[in-house]
């Protein structure tokens, strides 16, 4: 029988004298060739690896997932008219946040309603600067029970955005006589809400989106409040 790991140390010892022979008889310029060429094959072995790392890195990630929000923001809100670009965002985290305390009020004719469609008014009670920091988030996920809200300076242009619940969804859940859970979802006519943003002077109005499912694979947003902040009292906290 043959021992297979003597039969691997006499290949790699025949290969080696092989590769001896060949460069023996190889001229110095091919032997300069031959060299040149593997070192040039070893930096495109480099370079194609740190790009790949760069293009992997935490940072480039977190870039990319940047760009791809604010291209999904325009989509939404072109029916708006309002637009969004790196350029004008303002850096997050923002170092200096302001807090508005809304109260959000429904025309609705009791204090909870089955349906959403009622106008709605949204005033703001409240203005408080904070100490800390805000961070803009790092998804865009939309969902029917929550709000999306864009702060917007004089030119229409985007400066930030936030997702939060929206106060006035009440879930409800409630067993049959079989046993089973059941659940329904009712709306308050009358809650409050507290939203930040950056404090930031160039911020006037902020708008409030309601996300709407198509009822296929995406969303469209609707307007259903504005909130003027420009002059509000603010009080330091």
């Amino acid at each position: 029988m043959i021992d297979a790991d003597a039969l691997l140390i006499r290949w790699k010892k025949y290969l080696k004298e092989m590769i001896v022979i060949m460069l023996a008889r190889l001229s110095s310029v091919h032997l300069v060739l031959v060299i040149l060429g593997l070192m040039g094959l070893g930096a495109v072995l480099v370079f194609s690896t740190g790009k790949s790392q760069a293009l992997n890195s935490p940072v480039s990630q977190s870039l990319n997932k940047e760009a791809n929000n604010n291209r999904q923001m325009n989509e939404l809100l072109r029916f708006d008219g309002l637009q969004i670009n790196e350029s004008t965002l303002l850096p997050s985290p923002a170092e200096n946040v302001r807090t508005l305390q809304v109260r959000v009020m429904s025309d609705a004719s009791s204090e909870f309603s089955d349906t959403n469609e009622q106008i709605t008014t949204y005033s703001m009670l409240d203005s408080r600067a904070k100490s800390g920091s805000i961070a803009r988030q790092r998804t865009l996920e939309l969902m029917t029970t929550e709000l999306l809200i864009a702060s917007v300076n004089d030119r229409k242009e985007v400066l930030w955005w936030s997702i939060q619940s929206d106060p006035a969804v009440l879930n409800a859940h409630a067993t049959t006589n079989e046993g089973h859970l059941i659940g329904s979802r009712l709306y308050k006519r009358t809650s409050d809400m507290l939203i930040s943003i950056p404090a930031d002077d160039a911020i006037r109005q902020l708008r409030i989106y309601r996300p709407i499912w198509d009822g296929s694979r995406s969303y469209r947003l609707s307007l259903i409040g504005e909130i003027d902040v420009r002059g509000a009292k603010e009080v330091a906290k």
